[in-house]
Order: structure tokens, then C-alpha cells, then sequence
């Protein structure tokens, strides 16, 4: 694989560069230019290329998708892709069984966002 490749202006953005980031994996992240800086300097801190592109979220995504194409990258939709969608019911189904400690559920939604805990 020569990476990943995500539209996003938040939370997609830093998963995929964070996960990507842990599996060693190179990352571009596609974000419109009006993304509060904040986002993107989050996420450049995973270590992925991040682009600024477009004025909308869609203008990125285009963008996104060329450079896939010319790049070779698997492009990774942020929310209408059918693993994507498994995994949010899967994370569905974990908060509503059984109760689990708050400390463990806590670690496990943060995830790589805060890098302080990880969920195994």
C-alpha cells in the first residue's frame, strides 16, 4: 500500500492520520481552506501530509480524489463507506452492552485524539 488518502475537516481526519501514524502507514488528509487551524494543526501532529484545498468540503473531496488517482493512495470516505459505517454500529453496540467501567469507556472514545490512552 503507498497510503491513505481522507476528506475531512475533523474527527476522520485525525483518526485516519493517527491510525495511519501507528501502522506506519503514510497519510495525506485533504481539508477545505477554511478549516479552523486548529484541526489542522491537530492533525498535522500524527505526522500526515496535510492539504488545503477548496473552499468547501466538497471542492476537497474532488481534490482528494485526484490525488488518489495520480498518487496511487486508497482513498478512505469519512462517513459513506461500508467499513466505516460497520465500525460506528460496532462502537454502537459496545456502549449500549454491558456496563463497562467509565475509566474504560473513557480511554476507548478518545482513543488517539487525547494519545494518552489507548484502547485495547
Amino acid at each position: 500500500m503507498k497510503g491513505v488518502i481522507v476528506m475531512s475537516a475533523g474527527n476522520p481526519a485525525k483518526a485516519v492520520a493517527c491510525h495511519a501514524e501507528q501502522l506506519r502507514i503514510p497519510a495525506t488528509i485533504v481539508m477545505s481552506k477554511n478549516t479552523p487551524n486548529v484541526k489542522v494543526k491537530d492533525t498535522k501532529s500524527f505526522d500526515a501530509r496535510v492539504v488545503l484545498s477548496g473552499d468547501n468540503l466538497d471542492e476537497a473531496a474532488a481534490h482528494a480524489q485526484q490525488i488518489a488517482e495520480s498518487e496511487h493512495l486508497t482513498f478512505v470516505h469519512p462517513y459513506n463507506d461500508v467499513d466505516i459505517i460497520a465500525g460506528q454500529g460496532t462502537v454502537a453496540l459496545e456502549t449500549a452492552g454491558p456496563a463497562r467501567p467509565r475509566q474504560h469507556r473513557r480511554a476507548c472514545w478518545r482513543g488517539c485524539l487525547s494519545r494518552k490512552q489507548t484502547c485495547t
